[in-house]
Parts: structure tokens; C-alpha cells; sequence
């Protein structure tokens, strides 16, 4: 029993030994045991959450949705309607399946970024009496999230091309998406004063990509204009009327109607279109790079 005693009394005093070569020294402050204190003896501090990893994938996925997806889906369908017209994908036209395509992900990518930005924020919202960018970047964007989260509800009730209503959802659907767009831009470039950049290079990022896709619509927009005025005057040109009856002229330039839009969609085909690609492969050459660096900028 006295050999169990001691031997227990050595294990103790060797286990305190031990534990004092790695505690901290301890400070000579008095502490009052009838008062709530807490002692902590080499606790860790716990692990934080980084919610700047979801501020950060919010942004990744912004910037590709607007600037190369959703702008590519655009030109597609405002300037493409009339290309490739011996091929299909699915059974519908080239233009309209890239269209629909890259919208959709457009839309997807929306409202997973918006969901990522919900987790960060522990779903509060931006305030009134914090930063007017900050408030302002909600508001837009709120807005940007709900057209887009919108637009392809409002394509399901797209009437038939030869209805007398399709007019109301063309302006709809273009209004809607329009708008989308616009203020994507406006956002995108209010998020540059955010403290997620780490530097003015994503504010120079977004001048560029401003100027560049309003200079890509003026090309689109001058070049089309050229081909019909072109087209145009060709039509009616050269009908000569001196001799020939009412209904010989209705004839003549019902022929030389379909006859025209012959030519001309092979003209189309060869030199518009060419024109149209290289643009195209431009737009999204310059949308990838901007979209890959402004990511870079991210931190």
C-alpha cells in the first residue's frame, strides 16, 4: 500500500512537471472567484469564417454570366437571324439555339451568384446609411437578377411568328433583356470600388469593355444598314414601266422580288456574313480576355 502511495505520488508529480514545460508562464494578477471570469489555458482561436471566398465566386460568376455569355447570346440574336442558313441544331436555326444556349447559362450563372452573395451577407441587405456605391451596386443588381430570372418565363408565352400579338412580346422580350444588360454594365463597373478589387485596373477594365461593346453594336448596326440601303436601291432600280400594263408590272417586279432576295441572300452569304463572323470571333476573343483578367483582379 505504501509502495502504491508513493508510486502514484511520483506519477503525479512527473505529470505536473510535464505539464508545466509547455504551460505559460502565468500572470500575477489576482482573480476574484465570486466574479464571472473565464480562463482560457491554450485554447485555439476558432476557425472563422472567410466570407470573402463567397464575395469572390460571386463576382467570378457575374463577370463571365454578363460579359462573355449573355453579350455573345445578344449579337447573336439581334444580328445573326439571317446566317448560316443551311444549318440547324436541333431542328432550329443556328442563331436561335446559340441564343437560347448561352442565355440559359447567362440565367443560371445569375442566380447562382446571387445565391452566393445571399450566404455572405446571411441574407441582410445592403442598407440606406452604408455607402451609396455599395447601395446603389444592390439595387441595380437586384434588378439585373430579376430581369434575367424573369426573361425565360416571359419567352414561354412567345407567340407564333406569323401572329398578330408576337409585336408585344418582341418589345417585351427585347426591353426586358435590354435593360438586363445595361445595368449589368452599370454594376459591374460600381463593383469596382469595392475592396474585392486590389486595385483601379478592373475600373480601366470596365471602360474598356464599355467602349468596346458599344463600338461592336455600331458596327453591326452601320453594316446592316449598308447591306439593305445597298440591296435596296438595286431592287427598283432598273424597271422600266413605258410600255408595260398594270399587270404586267405587278409581274415583273414579283419576279424581280424573289429574284433580288435570291441574290441578295447569296451576297449576304458570301460578304455580310463574312464580315459578321469575323466580328463575332473578334467580340468573343476580346469577352474572354476582359473576362479572364477582370477575374484576376479579385482578390
Amino acid at each position: 500500500m505504501f509502495f502504491f502511495s508513493n508510486y502514484f505520488f511520483i506519477y503525479i508529480l512527473g505529470d505536473i512537471q510535464q505539464h508545466n514545460s509547455d504551460s505559460r508562464v502565468g500572470l500575477d494578477n489576482t482573480v476574484q472567484l465570486n466574479q464571472n471570469e473565464i480562463i482560457l489555458y491554450k485554447v485555439s482561436n476558432p476557425p472563422q469564417n472567410n466570407p470573402i471566398n463567397y464575395f469572390q465566386v460571386h463576382g467570378f460568376i457575374m463577370v463571365f454570366a454578363w460579359i462573355f455569355f449573355a453579350s455573345t447570346g445578344v449579337l447573336l440574336s439581334r444580328y445573326f437571324k439571317k446566317s448560316w442558313p443551311k444549318n440547324s441544331v436541333c431542328g432550329k436555326p443556328v442563331w436561335y439555339s446559340g441564343h437560347r444556349f448561352l442565355m440559359s447559362i447567362a440565367v443560371v450563372l445569375t442566380v447562382l451568384g446571387f445565391l452566393f452573395i445571399l450566404v455572405a451577407l446571411k441574407g441582410t441587405w445592403v442598407g440606406v446609411h452604408e455607402e451609396k456605391k455599395h447601395f446603389i451596386h444592390s439595387v441595380t443588381g437586384a434588378l439585373v437578377i430579376g430581369f434575367a430570372f424573369f426573361q425565360p418565363f416571359i419567352a414561354l408565352f412567345r407567340c407564333d411568328p406569323d401572329s398578330r400579338y408576337r409585336y408585344i412580346f418582341n418589345v417585351l422580350h427585347a426591353l426586358v433583356g435590354f435593360s438586363a444588360f445595361s445595368l449589368s454594365i452599370v454594376t459591374l463597373f460600381l463593383a469596382t470600388y469595392f475592396g474585392l478589387f486590389k486595385d483601379n485596373k478592373s475600373r480601366l477594365v470596365m471602360i474598356v469593355w464599355t467602349i468596346w461593346i458599344v463600338l461592336i453594336f455600331i458596327l453591326f448596326e452601320v453594316l446592316q444598314h449598308y447591306i439593305r440601303t445597298k440591296y435596296g436601291e438595286i431592287l427598283y432600280g432598273n424597271i422600266n414601266a413605258s410600255n408595260k400594263t398594270s399587270d404586267d408590272l405587278v409581274e415583273i417586279q414579283t419576279s424581280l422580288t424573289v429574284t433580288s432576295s435570291l441574290i441578295t441572300s447569296q451576297q449576304e452569304t458570301t460578304s455580310e456574313d463574312k464580315i459578321k463572323n469575323i466580328l463575332l470571333a473578334t467580340h468573343i476573343l476580346i469577352a474572354a480576355i476582359l473576362s479572364i483578367y477582370f477575374t484576376t483582379l479579385i482578390v
